[in-house]
């Protein structure tokens, strides 16, 4: 009788063990596949989108000939405001706009236009801005134009497209201030309308959800070249 038991006993607890693992398991495989489940679901960065007017403005480019946002009424306009001074965030900048006019057709690239404004008051004429469109290697591109002027006249483009700029501290060596901006690109569409704001980290490797700023604006670009 006492082994009989004993059996049932061992049987009972093998049962357990096996309803355990085996639960264990289905639990294991659940949580998988919610994580998958939630990757797959997961959307890649493109910017924020936006179907407003373009505020209309108008500065000196690198040339010196006065230039109106309206000017280009009928192309894609890809706006960004740069700092004459920086050394970090607008060469990147920079090297994403080479990178993208690049990799567009030569159809595309006739649609589109690649403009920054100035957000360095201390460093504002038509030098500051020739030098840095060369040390950035912006003059590889044709409709590459680099709008400056008087403070009067930048100050109002900077509040009309909520760009922050903020002396950051002083460079006693080069007696330049050096400047926080709001960073970012506005994609504008052929008809003056605010497509997308794009805003991404640079360094994109520790994230598959957020491409690189060249690959979101050939993207947009291509789009809104179908609908012209």
């Amino acid at each position: 009788m006492l082994v009989v038991r004993g059996r049932i006993s061992e049987m009972f607890m093998k049962s357990n063990r096996f309803w355990f693992y085996l639960s264990l398991s289905l639990l294991f495989a659940t949580f998988i596949w919610f994580i998958v489940l939630q990757r797959s679901n997961q959307q890649t960065y493109q910017g924020v989108e936006f179907n407003e007017p373009a505020t209309d403005f108008q500065l000196n480019d690198q040339q010196g000939n006065s230039i109106r946002l309206s000017d280009f009424h009928g192309k894609i306009v890809i706006l960004t405001f740069m700092d004459t001074q920086c050394v970090d965030t607008c060469p990147i900048t920079a090297h994403h706009f080479i990178q993208t006019y690049q990799q567009l057709s030569e159809t595309q690239k006739e649609q589109v236009i690649f403009l920054g404004v100035n957000v360095n008051a201390e460093a504002a004429t038509i030098e500051n801005i020739n030098t840095m469109t060369t040390a950035w290697g912006l003059d590889q591109i044709p409709q590459w134009y680099f709008l400056t002027g008087d403070i009067e006249l930048l100050e109002p483009v900077w509040k009309a497209y909520n760009v922050s700029v903020t002396p950051r501290t002083t460079d006693h060596q080069t007696t330049h201030t050096q400047l926080v901006h709001t960073p970012g690109t506005y994609i504008i569409d052929s008809i003056g309308q605010i497509r997308w704001y794009v805003s991404t980290p640079y360094n994109t490797s520790d994230s598959e959800w957020i491409p690189p700023l060249y690959e979101i604006l050939i993207k947009h670009i291509k789009t809104l070249s179908q609908e012209s």
